[in-house]
């Protein structure tokens, strides 16, 4: 790469384009888990897998040119960026792992060897790393790249690493791809990168048979209407977005005593018991009972939609208070307060979304409307758990 250290020959590098790039890949992974929850017949799953290999494909080579090309030229001007560069390398390794699962469930789509579950939980797996890297790269990388290169280096990294390694065919559908329910303004500055003479190419040549894959793939579902998702806000505070409240709380009284009532809730195991959703849970890491740092994975299912994600025990205070919260790249805390009243008990529940991709936050939306405001289901869990407690021996 050709070094330009005056900032005065070139403006610094404008990475926004970096940020419009990956709200692609998350907007597909979103359009994927939602069309696939929807039981499509062999035809979409078909067309959902091939677009899955193409989307595994253009990641890894993606990363090969981060690890490569962008990287190195990084290190180069800040030796100090060792650490968070090698914590991105890591990143692509543990990645590079979920994609092969991916890949292999793909593929098993296409033959019909592989089932729309299977595939669901491949592609989730995939995303719990993909999306907290993707966000870092953006929220700590990218302003590195701003900081030590210039725009003219930039351009020339971007030849390097990834444009200047496509055919013009591989181009224009990567164009297209990434322009797919983009905003005017971001939609303009992919534009701005291309000739006049190219846009009318591409608008007479490939045009139409992107807009062909796009109906076989989304064409009549509601995944058709998700438009580019930019990184979530993890570690800001959150906001009501969507119609999701980031944070809620209901409260009963109960004919159990506080014993009665924690002995069922701290017990994940028995969430099926009395949770409209939890199909119950299964301890991990030989944990048998609820102290803090135990951990146990929670299944759940509300219609057609199942979901699995590990949780981790947070406060344990019998007869007192019940904290666990959910981890992954979507996590919430979940807390359960125990008042004693007369001879019965109010149990108090709350809970707090801690960390919600834009991606999971528009497929959550679509496919389960009844999280949208969750209190009257709630609630009524809390009447069932106090049910369950009374039948406890105290």
């Amino acid at each position: 790469m050709t070094v330009i250290s005056d900032p005065t020959i070139s403006p610094p590098a404008g990475t926004v384009t970096m940020g419009i790039v990956h709200s692609a890949l998350r907007r597909d992974l979103a359009r994927a888990r939602l069309v696939l929850s929807g039981a499509p017949g062999a035809t979409r799953r078909a067309a959902i897998g091939r677009h899955l290999l193409w989307l595994i494909e253009w990641l890894h080579q993606h990363h090969e040119g981060e690890d490569t090309v962008l990287w190195p030229a990084l290190l180069h001007r800040d030796p100090d960026l060792a650490p968070l560069l090698g914590n991105m390398e890591t990143d692509h390794r543990a990645i590079q792992t979920t994609m092969a699962t991916l890949e292999r469930a793909a593929r098993g789509l296409i033959d019909g060897s592989t089932t729309v579950a299977d595939t669901l939980r491949a592609l989730d797996e995939f995303s719990d790393l993909l999306e907290p890297h993707l966000a870092r790269e953006e929220h700590e990388v990218m302003p590195e790249v701003a900081r030590l290169l210039t725009q003219a280096e930039w351009e020339e990294i971007d030849r390097e690493a990834w444009t200047g390694r496509m055919t013009p065919p591989e181009l224009a559908a990567t164009g297209l791809w990434v322009m797919d329910g983009l905003p005017a303004a971001e939609r303009q500055i992919v534009l701005q990168k291309v000739s006049p003479l190219t846009r009318i190419v591409l608008r007479l040549l490939f045009t139409g048979p992107h807009l062909r894959r796009r109906a076989a793939l989304w064409g009549g579902t509601p995944a058709a209407s998700i438009g580019s998702l930019p990184a979530g806000e993890e570690g800001r505070p959150l906001r009501r977005t969507l119609g999701f409240e980031p944070r809620g709380s209901c409260s009963v009284v109960v004919a159990a005593t506080p014993d009665q009532v924690y002995a069922v809730v701290s017990d994940p195991t028995r969430d099926g018991e009395w949770s409209h959703e939890s199909q119950g849970s299964t301890w991990l890491d030989g944990a048998t009972t609820a102290v803090p740092g135990a951990r146990f994975r929670g299944l759940s299912r509300l219609g057609r939609v199942s979901w699995s994600q590990p949780c981790i025990v947070e406060v344990a205070d019998p007869g007192r208070r019940f904290v666990f919260r959910t981890s992954g790249s979507h996590s919430a805390r979940w807390s359960y307060e125990l008042e004693p009243v007369g001879t019965g008990t109010r149990i108090t529940q709350r809970f707090e979304i801690i960390l919600l991709p834009r991606a999971r936050e528009v497929a959550l939306y679509l496919l389960i409307p009844s999280h949208r405001d969750r209190t009257t289901a709630l609630t009524g869990d809390l009447e069932s758990l106090g049910r369950v407690a009374a039948t406890e021996q105290s």
